[in-house]
């Protein structure tokens, strides 16, 4: 089933009609297809270059590998011919700052409103200049191809619209920008279903968050817990009931190649999480999996399965909702290494 999403705020030149998900779910692995369509209303003569899109996506999509990302365009003066888009190149900076297109994205716009961080934008611009006149009011449309990876996730995927001659400004009439927001001023997730390890989701903050998305066991890894957003009546408290706040373990199992099992479980300095925040229930703790594990060369980690526990050996598990109640799902968390 398509969605379709709505910014129809009127701006002098550039009009970010609509952003269309062509499906709102695909099959890890799959194109999954997006269209715009831009009204570009110019109020007085002016080349408006090169047509440029920005798409933001998760970082496991490998965005700028070549091909995964394809963008198309056709617009009212050259109808039904649908030409490629380039890449634009990394030396190629903004009319307005001495930035790329790709920085000046991140540093003004992020990630939206993804709760996650490991987000990549790329741009394109057209192979050609547009060159309306005043009042030449026409219609261009959009079509963006992305191969999505691997992974189960939900995310806000990002649409940029804008040209190069007024590229950088911070000016609106020249830009529009939205991640799936709709007519009713929702934000719609895209999600990839049916692949590999838990599902990773921007889209809400959940009690377990792990960064980087995508590993190797050389990479160092984050593990989070935002004790938050799930019901902690019963696992902040000692032994006497009184509440406790500052002493929160990592229990964690790494699984090898060799079908060998490394655990780190005692509650001590090694496995105590650090406050993430001074405000807040979150705790972290980052480490460096071989040397974590102290595991042999000639081994390789396929996964980690972790749950986390209070001072007093207390576990928190998954919670899933059965019949509108949150209870506890006797799995580990998980976390999946690339090979």
């Amino acid at each position: 089933m398509a969605a379709t999403f709505v910014i129809a705020v009127f701006i002098a030149c550039v009009n970010l009609v609509y952003i269309k998900y062509e499906q709102e779910s695909v099959n890890a692995g799959e194109i999954a297809v997006f269209t715009m369509e831009l009204d570009l209303r110019p109020i007085e003569d002016r080349t408006f270059s090169r047509l440029v899109i920005g798409f933001c996506c998760p970082n496991v999509w490998d965005p700028k590998e070549d091909g995964n990302v394809r963008i198309f365009y056709e617009h009212d003066k050259d109808p039904g011919e649908w030409k490629l888009m380039e890449m634009i190149p990394p030396d190629v900076l903004t009319v307005q700052n001495p930035m790329t297109w790709v920085e000046m994205l991140q540093s003004r716009h992020g990630y939206g409103p993804n709760v996650l961080s490991d987000m990549e934008w790329v741009v394109f611009w057209s192979p050609e200049q547009i060159e309306p006149k005043n009042n030449d009011w026409f219609t261009c449309r959009v079509r963006i191809e992305a191969r999505t990876s691997r992974h189960n996730l939900r995310a806000k995927l990002g649409f940029f619209a804008s040209h190069t001659q007024e590229g950088g400004t911070t000016g609106n009439d020249h830009f529009k920008i939205g991640f799936g927001e709709s007519s009713e001023g929702g934000i719609a997730c895209f999600e990839v279903v049916n692949g590999v390890g838990d599902l990773i989701d921007f889209c809400e903050l959940q009690a377990n968050m792990n960064e980087p998305l995508s590993a190797t066991q050389n990479d160092i890894v984050t593990i989070r817990y935002n004790a938050g957003l799930v019901d902690n009546d019963t696992f902040f408290v000692d032994e006497e009931g009184d509440p406790v706040e500052d002493e929160i373990y990592l229990k964690v199992t790494a699984y090898t190649n060799k079908g060998n099992v490394y655990a780190k479980t005692a509650l001590n300095e090694e496995t105590k999480m650090n406050r993430a925040a001074t405000v807040g229930l979150s705790y972290q703790l980052t480490f460096w999996p071989v040397r974590y594990f102290d595991i042999p060369p000639d081994e390789e980690i396929l996964r980690l399965e972790y749950v986390f526990s209070n001072q007093h050996g207390k576990e928190l598990l998954k919670q899933v909702e059965i019949d509108g109640e949150l209870v506890d799902e006797f799995i580990p968390f998980r976390y999946t290494f690339e090979c």
